[in-house]
């Protein structure tokens, strides 16, 4: 037989005679199982009709030379099929998409984000830096303002101190302070006045007397008598009409520095008596400090004077009145003077 007249196998290409390929039995006249050749684009795969219905009539067939040499298990997929495979790559592939876009939006917003924390961070702590400067700055203002404050006050304070001792000093300038003189009981405050005037020779009558009583707290004394601790007498306050009267008694008093109380308390032993002017609490203070810091400092003299409180190293110079604590620090604190 002529090779134009042999017939040639669809599946493996060799002769009909020389084919291992199963036969198969299409008839003329039906169409519907067409082995298609394959295609150049895609050797290994053919596309043949389904002998199905009118939906169902188109089958892939993959690997058909395979399936031709190992007797041809074909395996078919319907429209059906490939719609279900071709949404499901194509949801695959849209979220594939979804997600690396979201991921790379999420990225990008990420940051985005941190970037904008940075420099909210950094805008944040300058104004703490810039909120801790204004505290300390208001607090130096503070400090300034309260020890403006404290020195207004204390000047205020002083002046009214002065003012209310200046007072207090004016209402007792017709006083005398008499201290040591025993003190008995049931006396006359009034009549130990005048046995006192009497025995520093001046006149006083009981209408030259306002009032005369004893002032103080009853304290125990440093030396005893016998089995017995005396008490140390109060001070006896007079108070008289008129300052002239006043200022009389004191001058004899200083005449006669040696006063006791012998022919004024009986009933106890003689003791020395110092009549002196009587001094508000705070010159009673200043005048003890004064005294002190004279007897400190070897300075010569320290008196008072209508409630006027005075010191003075010598007789080379000028006395000076001492009216507060200020004045004694000013007076005495850097003193350098020593014993002669």
């Amino acid at each position: 037989m002529s090779s134009k007249n042999q017939r040639v196998c669809v599946g493996c290409k060799n002769v009909k005679a020389k084919c291992d390929c199963p036969t198969t039995n299409i008839a003329k006249s039906d169409n519907t199982n067409i082995l298609l050749r394959p295609s150049a684009l895609s050797p290994s795969d053919s596309v043949i009709l389904s002998p199905g219905g009118p939906d169902d009539n188109i089958t892939i067939r993959k690997n058909t030379t395979a399936c031709a040499h190992h007797g041809g298990n074909l395996e078919y997929v319907t429209e059906r099929s490939l719609r279900d495979i071709l949404k499901n790559e194509m949801a695959e592939m849209l979220k594939v998409f979804v997600q690396q876009h979201v991921t790379e939006q999420f990225v990008t917003a990420t940051n985005n984000m941190c970037r904008e924390m940075e420099k909210l961070t950094s805008a944040l702590e300058s104004f703490n830096g810039r909120l801790n400067n204004v505290e300390e700055r208001m607090a130096l203002v503070e400090k300034r303002l309260d020890t403006a404050i404290d020195r207004e006050d204390s000047v205020v304070i002083a002046n009214l101190q002065t003012k209310i001792n200046q007072y207090e000093q004016e209402c007792i300038l017709n006083d005398l302070e008499v201290t040591g003189l025993p003190e008995e009981t049931n006396e006359s405050p009034i009549h130990l006045a005048s046995l006192l005037a009497k025995k520093l020779g001046v006149s006083l009558s009981e209408h030259d007397i306002v009032s005369a009583e004893r002032v103080g707290r009853k304290i125990l004394a440093e030396r005893k008598e016998g089995d017995t601790t005396v008490a140390r007498p109060r001070a006896l306050v007079i108070r008289l009409v008129r300052r002239g009267t006043r200022d009389e008694l004191l001058r004899a008093a200083r005449v006669r520095r040696g006063l006791d109380s012998s022919g004024v308390a009986t009933a106890a032993a003689p003791r020395r008596v110092y009549i002196n002017e009587r001094l508000s609490r705070l010159n009673k203070q200043l005048f003890y400090k004064a005294r002190e810091e004279s007897r400190r400092l070897m300075w010569k003299f320290t008196w008072t004077k209508n409630g006027n409180i005075f010191v003075r190293r010598d007789f080379t110079q000028t006395a000076i009145r001492i009216r507060n604590q200020e004045d004694i620090e000013r007076v005495f604190g850097n003193s350098t003077v020593g014993p002669k």
